[in-house]
């Protein structure tokens, strides 16, 4: 799984390593970055890269520099910002500002690559942040700059003075996306609007959606009403551009995508994988990206780093997908025991072989080797369950 990748030990805030990241170094197969399956230690959605290291600093200042990337977290301790961490994942979860408020962090503040990739990204941050009342502040990098080279060639002081005068997240939002204000063109105002829907879609009605719209308003130079009114609309429909296919990639199997574009479809298939089709899946591709939905994160997060053949594969599969949820329903439940089928048989000939080359044949058998006949035993009756249902 982790083969040609460097490897980075995640560690829990006590310091027990319960995982690894693995950063692609040779060939092209997969994701650049890729986790350790979640299991009963590791939860992407509620472990933050770094802690272990930064949970004094944050308690000291109460504050946390929250990075995209194990590397620029690292970066920012080796240049005395003792308080960084990172996401595992690309979605920011109730579970991490759980982590940071356990940690005693009162403020955060978001320091992201300075490209268009790392500008998106505060605008996904924003929703779970203002919606969790998080006081936020965004420390934006030159364009082309990650946080471990900007850090680099600024020095220490340096770093430390930009963290301090960051901006608060809405006014680093309202400067982005609309950096003339009243006086920008209708056409501005109506592109900075539809970068704030999904932004304030995530704001439960109340007191910081109210203040939002409040400070919206201003910025904009139109009523809050009829700022309100226009967010609640669900705007023009996007633009489906077909993807091209990159071949150092191989594509994946064609039951594979299926499974993987019905979760896409219909988010709510994917609490309903019984039989844990998720932890079978081969391409690592596809893999990585269910893993980001599993986090907590939306299918265009899920979707944003997939490569052009991933997407290529979806939506070729998404296109056979019926429409309708009942149909779509049992589409996948199929698909699902296909799948199912061919890892019980992957297993269950690897128990043949292991058994095979046990010494002194079946009359000789270890513990391991009686654990693996009752296993085998299980498969073959699942496998006979599936074969009916499906």
């Amino acid at each position: 799984m982790f083969r040609g990748r460097v490897m980075i030990p995640i560690r829990s805030p006590e310091g027990r390593t319960i995982a690894f990241g693995g950063r692609l170094l040779e060939g092209d197969d997969g994701p650049k970055y890729l986790n350790s399956r979640e299991n009963r230690l590791y939860n992407k959605s509620e472990t933050l890269y770094a802690t272990d290291q930064a949970r004094d600093g944050i308690r000291k200042k109460k504050s946390a520099v929250l990075c995209e990337g194990y590397f620029d977290a690292i970066g920012m301790h080796q240049a005395g910002i003792n308080n960084a961490v990172a996401l595992c994942s690309t979605a920011l979860t109730p579970g991490h500002l759980a982590l940071l408020h356990r940690l005693e962090a009162k403020e955060l503040v978001l320091l992201l690559d300075g490209d268009e990739a790392g500008r998106k990204a505060v605008e996904r941050l924003a929703g779970p942040l203002l919606a969790g009342g998080v006081s936020a502040r965004v420390a934006a990098l030159p364009d082309g700059e990650d946080p471990d080279t900007w850090a680099r060639k600024i020095g220490p002081e340096a770093v430390q003075t930009s963290l301090k005068q960051a901006p608060t997240l809405t006014a680093h939002l309202f400067q982005a996306l609309l950096p003339a204000g009243p006086e920008a063109s209708f056409e501005e105002k109506m592109g900075a609007l539809d970068r704030f829907r999904p932004i304030v879609t995530q704001l439960p009605a109340g007191l910081t959606r109210s203040a939002l719209f409040g400070a919206m308003a201003r910025h904009f130079g139109l009523p809050a009403s009829e700022l309100e009114t226009a967010l609640r609309g669900k705007g023009p429909a996007p633009v489906r551009a077909t993807p091209r296919p990159v071949s150092n990639e191989p594509p994946p199997d064609q039951n594979e995508a299926s499974w993987v574009a019905a979760v896409l479809r219909h988010r709510p298939l994917l609490d309903a994988d019984q039989h844990k089709v998720a932890y079978e899946l081969k391409h690592l591709g596809l893999r990585a990206l269910v893993e980001a939905l599993q986090s907590g994160g939306t299918p265009e997060d899920a979707l944003y780093e997939a490569s052009d053949t991933v997407k290529l594969a979806l939506t070729r599969a998404g296109d056979l997908l019926p429409s309708d949820e009942a149909a779509l329903r049992r589409a996948f439940e199929t698909v699902s025991a296909r799948l199912k089928l061919r890892a019980i048989e992957d297993r269950l000939q690897f128990i043949a072989r292991e058994i095979a080359n046990t010494p002194g044949g079946t009359s000789e058998l270890t513990p391991e080797s009686r654990e693996l006949l009752t296993e085998q035993g299980e498969l073959l009756l699942l496998k006979r369950t599936l074969k009916v249902t499906k």
